[in-house]
């Protein structure tokens, strides 16, 4: 069986895990997530180690087994492409391990010379991204204004300077992190899939399908096993952060059963920048030289 590796660029955000749960119901295919998180340069930059279990089994899985993750730790200077042949040597059955790392920094650091690869970068419309970083940053929306995301707008609202201050930089951020994505994909076989666009992502499955001779169902996402690693849905963040011991947590349900109904024809589109952003801030926004930028890069206007 020849084995190929499928990688997920993109920023935060960005759809990336959704799409991996979609691409995990195909025959064959694997959906690791952040598998730099079994990378020395990761799990020892910490005190004590990070070890992020699997979101579907917990600490005990038998993909990512023991085993597995001692091979990579054991070995100096282990990047991607150690995860990827020890992930083969183990689960002869994959045949398409799908990697959600997303940032160019792992990417880089595990050229690929061996296995046939392949990259799908997510993107969004640029409110929707910008949408979820404000929301999701801590400093600038303090967790006890979070009670709904109308009680976010009103806090937003009476600090608007500083909103479009924040969103000016994280548009330059991610206009750069996206430049260097999409400089790296072009050097092999990728497609760009919209994940908030419903029939582009059923698009890109379908092309994706047709690549590699394959099926799939969404249908499948309740039942199909995904051993992902720290994605969005992590279990790690259900039990009091990383998990530093045995046991294993109980499942994120209600994210599981998020992600079954957009595999189930429902891809959601995440439009809370309406509420969070007033029609003034929405026009200061996109009238910034920033934004524009942002949205060329991602074609998202």
């Amino acid at each position: 069986m020849a084995h190929q590796v499928l990688r997920i660029a993109g920023s935060s955000y960005s759809g990336s895990t959704a799409l991996g749960y979609f691409l995990n119901t195909f025959d064959g295919f694997l959906f690791g997530s952040e598998l730099y998180k079994l990378l020395p340069s990761f799990v020892q930059a910490y005190s004590p180690p990070r070890i992020t279990p699997c979101d579907w089994c917990g600490m005990h899985c038998p993909v990512w087994s023991d085993t597995l993750r001692a091979s990579i730790l054991g070995k100096a200077g282990s990047s991607l492409a150690d995860v990827y042949e020890a992930l083969f040597r183990e689960q002869s059955a994959v045949r398409v391990l799908v990697d959600g790392s997303k940032s160019v920094r792992w990417y880089l650091d595990a050229p690929m010379d061996a296995l046939p690869l392949t990259y799908v970068v997510a993107v969004k419309h640029p409110l929707r991204l910008l949408a979820s970083f404000v929301y999701n940053d801590a400093d600038l929306i303090p967790r006890g204004r979070r009670d709904s995301l109308e009680a976010c707008a009103l806090y937003l609202a009476q600090r608007r300077e500083d909103l479009l201050r924040y969103v000016d930089a994280t548009c330059v951020r991610l206009r750069r992190q996206y430049e260097a994505i999409f400089e790296l994909a072009a050097s092999s076989r990728h497609v760009v899939c919209h994940t908030d666009s419903a029939d582009d992502v059923q698009r890109t499955l379908e092309r994706l399908a047709g690549h590699y001779a394959t099926t799939f169902d969404l249908a499948r996402m309740n039942a199909k096993p995904c051993h992902a690693l720290g994605g969005n849905r992590s279990l790690v963040w259900q039990v009091r952060g990383y998990a530093s011991g045995p046991g294993q947590p109980a499942r994120d349900q209600a994210r599981f059963e998020y992600y079954r109904e957009q595999g189930a024809g429902a891809i959601r589109q995440d439009n809370k920048y309406e509420i969070l952003f007033d029609a003034r801030t929405q026009g200061s926004i996109r009238g910034s030289s920033a934004y524009r930028a942002l949205a060329a890069v991602l074609d998202g206007e």
